[in-house]
């Protein structure tokens, strides 16, 4: 770990107890699947069980005929309750329920309400439904064919509208980004070597502890929504949207979240369970087995493809082709895609540059957002590319990338913020933790070998505003009032640090309380690792006034930590402060536009090394990750604990990335939608050893000096270990995840 001369502080950067951890440990934290209303009807899915096809029918009779049930609901009973039947966070192209035409298997085609779960359960199994097959677009080769039928028309944009550049719906495109820059073609023609790879990357689930679940009630004029979930002000946005009412007469309550990854943003739970409370006026609850929640959404399937021209060792061109399946809707495609594309060169000197990213729709499940997203399938594609040129041309990979790295203070691209993570020095640390092994045998006969992966991602780009309140009482304890959503990450404990250090009062005097958009004030979601540097700088401003407005009536002597003298100044006859003080913070991005082809400035750069070093047995195939060292430029660590557990927990959950996690289909089939047959890593999968290091200089944009650091370490994980196994071996798998079997004979 490097850390530079920083002032020591009261509470940052100290360990602390998780201002959650006694209420999850003894049970008592409140998780959506705890949430019960008096009355509520439970409702049950009815799923196509094609991958595409016409609906020329919906027999609900036999389902009705139970007394149990109340209500089944098509898509042609909720047109009756809604202002407009489809939502999108890019482009509206996804209907609530299916209207028509079903594109995967899996899709919501109707919703039965009962009076229990079990009765609502074979209330659904009753319902038959009239299918006539259409013509599969089973992969993006399939979908970009020429000739191949659009499975879409023309769509209105979502929330996100503004991300959908490049659409073309006749061609199964549902985004595009492009990037050029000097003259690749001309470039490569004069290069001394010029190398090409295709990589390819399975789907996969989020697989969250919890599974999807939401309670909606209406009461009077406004709909009540209980949900996990890291979007609810676009949540607020969408139903209002979709049931034509004021975003005020919409309220989302948010309780703990056992989970997220992206997974619990815009899938179709929400909408569904709100359109069927509104339909039949009562409470409804809706609650997706583990085998939903994987026909809900996932992270996109990729073929990234990497040409490069090298002369003297130095990079002078790349091309760059990225095909990710977006499956049957949008989703958030299009953002991903142009994300991935912004990210696809690698932090490099590439003077001549080509990215064409493309979103394609086909008979899948819908991809969307998955943690780090847009950062993962180039990152690897590029890594794995690099040790592949490296290789070739007879030159260390950890040499070859240090002789091209960007440095602190460079360009990533020309008028966005100059990187500010030390990559070159976080390299050196991991290569020197893993050591350098090709080839070596372990006295148990099996081969060992090491491997780096470099990788950064811009992060909170865009106009991302947070807003918070920080109520300091009489007694001297404070309450902070922010629409974070605590989804394990510990985002409620590095707010209470923040507001506590700010303050100057002990941490255990801070209470943070739960997000409920009738309450809590607006922020704009949690997620790309903003929460810390967005809202945590919020906290610190409305924490900053407060002290303010206590000073101002009790001078600039008085001690916030002080009960008494607190109470005094906030009951004094002249204060004027009516019992507590209240202070409010706002943070709005400052010039979010750039001159680049993503078009927006960086918030920050989330830098991340990896080196891992595995042993293969060559009789088997079977790897083992033995080490893995994740490297951070982390700005200031807010609280030591959590940092360490977000920067190994996504290391660990990219392990299975790299060797057993896939989504697998079969024609549009989703055979493995289940604990047993999809394989996360296990206990025996964990590297015996895993290191997280972390640069700290001060210098990030968040409260003192933070920057985030949910997204850092799983971006390069895969890649890392793939040149390891490459390094080991002698055998470049470029598929992921890499099988024993692919690495024998």
């Amino acid at each position: 770990m490097i850390v530079e001369e920083l002032q020591e502080l009261r509470t940052v950067g100290r360990h602390t107890v998780r201002v959650d951890g006694r209420a999850k440990v003894t049970g008592t934290a409140c998780y959506g699947a705890d949430v019960h209303v008096p009355g509520a009807l439970h409702a049950a899915v009815v799923r196509s069980p094609l991958p595409h096809a016409r609906i020329r029918g919906v027999e609900t009779a036999a389902a009705l005929a139970s007394p149990d049930v109340a209500a089944v609901l098509t898509s042609d009973d909720l047109a009756r309750v809604l202002a407009r039947t489809r939502f999108g966070p890019v482009v509206r192209d996804t209907p609530v329920l299916a209207e028509g035409v079903v594109r995967y298997e899996g899709e919501p085609v109707a919703v039965v309400l009962a009076s229990s779960p079990e009765a609502a359960r074979a209330g659904a199994a009753a319902v038959r439904l009239d299918l006539d097959p259409l013509p599969l677009l089973a992969s993006v080769e399939d979908a970009l064919a020429d000739g191949a039928a659009p499975l879409h028309g023309e769509t209105e944009g979502g929330e996100f509208g503004g991300w959908s550049g490049g659409a073309d719906a006749g061609r199964n495109v549902a985004g595009h980004y492009h990037d050029l820059r000097g003259d690749p073609d001309g470039a490569l023609a004069a290069a001394e070597h010029v190398l090409s790879h295709e990589y390819r990357l399975a789907p996969l689930q989020h697989y969250a502890l919890e599974n999807h679940v939401v309670t909606a009630v209406p009461d009077g004029d406004t709909l009540v929504v209980h949900t996990p979930n890291q979007y609810p002000f676009l949540m607020v946005r969408m139903l209002a949207g979709l049931l034509g009412r004021p975003e005020s007469s919409i309220r989302v309550a948010v309780p703990y979240v056992g989970g997220g990854f992206g997974s619990k943003e815009y899938v179709n739970v929400v909408p569904i369970a709100a359109a069927a409370a509104v339909a039949v006026n009562r409470p409804v609850r809706l609650e997706l087995t583990v085998e939903e929640s994987f026909r809900s959404s996932g992270r996109h399937g990729a073929i990234v493809r990497f040409t490069s021209g090298v002369t003297n060792g130095r990079i002078v061109a790349r091309k760059i082709e990225l095909l990710f399946d977006t499956g049957a809707y949008a989703d958030q495609g299009p953002r991903v895609i142009r994300q991935a594309g912004y990210r696809a060169p690698g932090p490099y000197r590439i003077p001549n540059l080509q990215v064409d990213a493309y979103a394609v729709y086909t008979n899948k499940v819908p991809a969307g957002a998955y943690r780090g997203f847009g950062a993962s399938q180039p990152i690897h594609g590029c890594e794995c590319h690099m040790d592949e040129i490296a290789d070739a041309i007879g030159m260390d990979p950890v040499e070859f990338r240090r002789l091209n790295l960007l440095e602190l203070g460079d360009d990533f691209a020309e008028g966005d913020l100059p990187l500010d993570c030390d990559l070159p020095t976080a390299l050196d640390m991991a290569a020197e933790r893993v050591g350098r092994a090709r080839g070596e045998r372990l006295p148990d006969g099996r081969l060992t070998g090491t491997g780096v992966a470099v990788g950064v991602k811009n992060t909170a780009s865009g106009r991302l505003p947070s807003r918070a309140i920080v109520r300091l009482h009489r007694d001297g304890s404070a309450t902070v009032v922010a629409s974070g959503v605590e989804l394990g990450q510990g985002a409620h404990t590095v707010l209470a640090q923040v507001a506590a250090e700010t303050l100057g009062i002990p941490y255990e005097r801070v209470r943070v309380g739960a997000v409920d958009t009738s309450v809590t004030p607006f922020d704009q979601r949690t997620s790309s690792s903003r929460t810390t540097v967005h809202l945590g700088l919020a906290v610190q401003r409305a924490a900053e006034h407060v002290l303010a407005q206590l000073r101002d009536v009790a001078g600039d002597d008085v001690d916030p930590a002080d009960a008494e003298a607190v109470a005094a100044a906030v009951n004094g006859p002249a204060s004027g402060l009516g019992g507590e003080i209240v202070g409010v913070g706002t943070v709005d991005q400052d010039a979010p536009e750039a001159p680049t082809a993503f078009g927006m400035r960086a918030g920050y750069w989330e830098g991340s090394v990896g080196a891992a070093r595995v042993a293969v047995d060559p009789r088997t195939g079977a790897v083992e990750v033995l080490q893995y060292v994740t490297v951070a430029d982390a700005g200031r660590v807010i609280n030591p604990h959590g940092a360490h557990g977000q920067e190994v927990g996504g290391a660990v959950m990219a392990v299975g990335h790299a060797l057993t996690e896939a989504l697998e289909f079969d024609d549009g089939y989703l055979t493995n939608p289940s604990p047993v047959d999809y394989r996360v890593p296990l206990a025996g999968d964990v590297p015996g050893i895993v290191e997280s290091l972390f640069i700290e200089r001060g210098d990030g944009p968040g409260p003192f000096g933070s920057k985030g650091l949910g997204e850092s370490s799983i971006i390069t994980v895969a890649p890392a270990i793939a040149n390891a196994i490459a390094a080991a071996t002698g055998v470049r798998v470029r598929e992921l995840p890499i099988r024993p079997w692919a690495l024998l004979g």
